[in-house]
């Protein structure tokens, strides 16, 4: 058994603990920046097997070996086994290769004469099980990333309320069978439509991973899952004051509750006598900074997700246009065609490539022929466009089908159902739609897919807007009875890049994040930045720099960065619209114009053509948003139009969020671009000194990127008094 030490040396030899007779796991990671060190006693390893949790204490047999790895990094391995009719329990965790922390899977091994039923795995300290997690200072001001499922979730910093960790919006303890189903694909209409007015107030839950940092960045937690194969995975991390004061003195100011559950959501895996069944790669591991942890999350991560066919040779698809922002469902041919005969004679010199067809030429959802709107069909548009110099691109919800197609009648074997056998719908009367789920493990279901896809890649759309792609992920019953949501989706995502060809560009949307990664040119980070209604409206353009900055590190990891669409129509005033050109120009991903080309006025036209943002956009680097961790939520929320409703009503206490003000773009030249962001309905000063603003001391030239004023950078910093939604754009050169 590895001994427990208060630092643990270079080689990591003496990071984890493994109590044998409780079953219990600990873990010192290296120090924080005050020295403390990052620890995690008594985590307790669990299995949901047949409807149940089955931990340490359901087994009558402990075991524990201590070896190294193939790579030359330590292992530990803690076995559970003998419990009559259950699958012995089996976790392995290894150093990181940085010696930041540890990996670590959870195993079922079924050595039982009978097929067994797999729900999911827990790594973690429950309130009550005694197990603590202490990563500096007060638990109560320290920050923590956390995001949902999906790109329209939350995504972004929130502090952690004091309580038990399991609270539902109502503050309600739920079970565990409901808990980590909030704000998942299975949540009931009532906690949907619950969450979408109050926000989630108590213990944040995040899914995939979690970075809390300390106060005054004191250091931080990266906990979480590496890879998304099989498993979606959840992290809940809090605090309950009265159970922290049972707790030893060395656990003052811990977290009382952390943990990483991968899976529990509906899923049904049928484990037969002499298989085994992994969780997820876990991760538990210590960086100076929240922002640190989530870069090493997107390093270690990319290592470990599949890479799906694409080509190196096709440059893929930066600056374009699209449909929907403006003419939503009522686009035609006409328009269509319009816009782009404008984008080819006024912007296809300045690096414009990509028309978009959005929702609207559709017969129907699932009946993906082209409607009357559209005379020429997909192969007439396409030449169209093509013809113009331009490439064609296209919107599809590939994995949903419209509840009364007679499709879904003469196959209801294709679509995903529930265990009673009754439909998986995504919709709901409340919102006047009901879509069924396709099967894409299904052969006949499968080739349905594809020869939707099929029909796009061969009119010769180069660019395809996958939507909705959170169906595939939806968990139930499936013609292949061991898949589990998660392995669907990866099946449908394969599907897709394989049927459309390396050459064609993808963009995805609303599907599982870390799913995602390695299978998707770009991938939307956040909500839509506009709805028909409200039509243009500040909190969803504050919303979509949130989400996108707060997943800026996955960007050219996992993927591109789909920042949604650049808006500079004159319903934002001036200073509106350079906030939203800045901040899409500086996620380093996808520009793509949402108004309507043909209306814009001049000078609203001129954000679009800007040569600095272009060749901003060019380089393709993301910013890091320096402040991201250093203000926090009071309350999560899952759509901007919560926080719209609550400025509409002047509630403001309904939904706070807290995007980040200080943006910071390294040149590939040396060149440095600091985007200042003032978010607030007011007029706000504000200062920031070198060091918030990760500056040396060196002289710096100044040059406002609009407007052209230079100056010199001051010793002191920087100091700017700026009007409400607005941004200033500032380039910096070393004289």
């Amino acid at each position: 058994m590895a001994a427990c030490s208060g630092s643990p040396p270079p080689n990591a030899s003496e990071t984890v603990r493994l109590d044998e007779p409780n079953g219990r796991i600990s873990i010192v990671l290296p120090r924080s920046p005050d020295g403390t060190p990052i620890e995690a006693r008594a985590l307790v390893p669990r299995l949901h097997v047949d409807g149940r949790w089955l931990g340490p204490d359901g087994y009558p047999e402990h075991l524990t070996t201590r070896g190294t790895s193939a790579d030359g990094a330590p292992e530990w391995t803690l076995t559970f086994a003998g419990a009559a009719g259950a699958p012995d329990l089996v976790t392995t965790l290894r150093a990181t290769d940085d010696r930041r922390g540890v990996v670590t899977r959870l195993v079922a091994r079924n050595r039982t004469g009978t097929t067994v039923t797999i729900e999911g795995f827990e790594l973690g300290a429950r309130p009550g099980d005694g197990g603590w997690v202490r990563i500096g200072g007060d638990p109560a001001t320290s920050t923590m990333w956390i995001q949902g499922q999906s790109s329209w979730s939350f995504a972004g910093t929130v502090t952690v309320n004091p309580g038990q960790t399991g609270a539902d919006a109502a503050g309600r303890i739920v079970p565990d069978d409901e808990l980590f189903q909030l704000n998942n694909n299975t949540a009931t209409e009532a906690q949907t439509l619950e969450t979408l007015l109050r926000g989630r107030d108590g213990i944040p839950l995040s899914w995939w991973n979690v970075a809390i940092e300390a106060p005054a960045r004191g250091g931080a937690l990266l906990a979480g899952a590496l890879t998304a194969e099989r498993f979606k995975t959840s992290v809940l991390a809090g605090f309950d004051p009265a159970l922290g004061a049972g707790l030893p003195a060395e656990a003052t100011g811990a977290f009382t509750a952390l943990r990483l559950v991968s899976g529990v959501t509906g899923d049904h895996v049928p484990l037969a006598p002499g298989s085994a069944l992994e969780s997820e790669e876990l991760v538990l591991a210590s960086y100076p900074s929240g922002l640190e942890a989530l870069a090493a999350h997107a390093a270690l991560a990319s290592e470990r997700m599949e890479v799906l066919p694409r080509s190196d040779t096709t440059p893929k698809i930066r600056l374009g246009w699209s449909s929907w922002s403006d003419f939503y469902a009522a686009i035609d041919e006409p328009s269509l065609l319009g816009e782009a005969r404008f984008m080819a004679e006024h912007l296809a010199l300045l690096g414009y490539q990509a028309v978009q067809l959005d929702d609207g030429y559709q017969t129907a959802w699932g009946d993906w022929r082209m409607n009357e709107k559209f005379p020429s069909g997909y192969e007439g548009v396409a030449k169209q466009i093509r013809d113009l110099g331009l490439v064609p691109g296209i919107w599809i919800a590939p994995f949903l089908v419209d509840d009364a197609l007679p499709i879904v009648a003469q196959h209801p074997d294709w679509f995903v159902t529930r265990d009673d056998g009754s439909p998986v719908i995504y919709g709901s009367a409340l919102f006047g739609f009901s879509r069924r789920v396709i099967d894409v493990t299904h052969p006949a279901a499968a080739e349905f897919v594809r020869s939707n896809l099929a029909r796009i890649r061969d009119a010769g759309f180069g660019l395809v807007k996958a939507d909705f792609l959170f169906g595939a992920s939806y968990e139930g019953r499936h013609f292949d009875a061991s898949a589990t949501g998660l392995d669907a989706y990866r099946r449908g995502l394969r599907l897709i890049r394989e049927t459309l060809g390396p050459d064609v560009t993808i963009i995805g949307i609303a599907g599982p994040w870390l799913a995602s990664a390695g299978a998707l040119d770009y991938y939307r980070q956040s909500n839509d930045v506009e709805l028909q209604f409200p039509g243009p409206s500040w909190p969803f353009y504050e919303a979509e720099a949130l989400g996108t900055s707060a997943r800026s590190h996955t960007h050219e990891r996992f993927f591109r960065s789909d920042p949604d669409h650049v808006i500079v129509e004159p319903a934002l005033n001036f200073d509106e619209a350079r906030a939203v050109a800045s901040y899409v120009a500086l996620s380093g991903g996808l520009w793509f114009a949402g108004d309507a080309l043909t209306r814009l006025p001049h000078e609203r036209l001129a954000l679009l053509t800007h040569p600095d943002l272009l060749a901003i956009v060019q380089e393709g680097r993301a910013a890091t948003p320096l402040d991201l961790l250093d203000a926090a939520a009071s309350k999560a929320y899952t759509a901007p139009i919560q926080l719209y409703l609550a400025r509409l009503v002047g509630v403001d206490a309904l939904s706070q969020i807290e995007t980040p003000s200080l943006w910071k773009l390294d040149r590939p030249g040396g060149t440095i671009v600091l985007g200042i962001f003032n978010w607030e309905d007011v007029r706000r000063a504000r200062a920031w000194s070198r060091t918030e603003l990760t500056l040396d001391d060196r002289a710096y030239a100044v040059r406002e990127v609009f407007g052209g004023v230079e100056s010199t950078l001051p010793a002191a910093g920087l100091s700017l008094d700026q009007p409400p939604h607005s941004v200033t754009l500032l380039e910096l050169s070393s004289r």
